[in-house]
């Protein structure tokens, strides 16, 4: 959970995270279907994904799959394509709304976004609107991230305006600085 906390001797009050485990997810994404007079082609597309909190903004980080099947002059092809693990970092003022639906048999975790482009690089994302699915199992920690999460948005900002939320691929390493000379 999280809870406000004053530092001695300081003035405005920050969130000081109790260890929570993060929450593992899926995403539903539609896939690509291509029909032509050369090539039919299926795409399907598999995201799974752990959802963490931070002392200041929520973290999504996913990784996912493509299969892809083709039937073509040339002969029948099927493949199953790694997509890169990639991350966002959305500061808990660029989240407008957190809620647990689904019941027992379909549950979900579904998070607006401040603005229509806060969630917009996370796949099966629709105008600022994103479902996670979760397991069953998983019920009890979700309404404990969705608690924790209403407490911290609920905190005033303090500080300069929030920056937007900026995807990262864990898959490659960062581009090094570039030479000063």
């Amino acid at each position: 959970m999280l809870h406000q906390a004053r530092a001695p001797g300081q003035g405005p009050e920050t969130l000081s995270l109790v260890r929570m485990e993060p929450l593992p997810f899926s995403l539903r994404v539609p896939g690509l279907d291509k029909f032509t007079f050369e090539v039919i082609a299926s795409t399907a597309y598999t995201f799974k994904g752990l959802l963490r909190l931070d002392p200041t903004a929520l973290r999504l980080e996913w990784t996912g799959s493509a299969h892809v099947d083709e039937v073509a002059f040339s002969g029948i092809r099927s493949e199953r394509v790694a997509l890169p693990r990639e991350a966002l970092q959305v500061p808990y003022p660029l989240i407008r709304s957190v809620d647990l639906r689904g019941g027992w048999l379909r549950p979900n975790l579904e998070l607006t976004g401040m603005y229509l482009d806060t969630l917009n690089s996370v796949p099966g994302e629709d105008a600022g609107y994103l479902r996670l699915w979760l397991a069953r199992r998983d019920r009890r920690l979700a309404r404990r991230i969705m608690v924790a999460l209403r407490e911290s948005m609920a905190l005033p900002a303090i500080g300069p305006r929030t920056d937007p939320p900026r995807v990262v691929s864990l898959s490659t390493p960062p581009d090094p600085p570039a030479a000063a000379g």
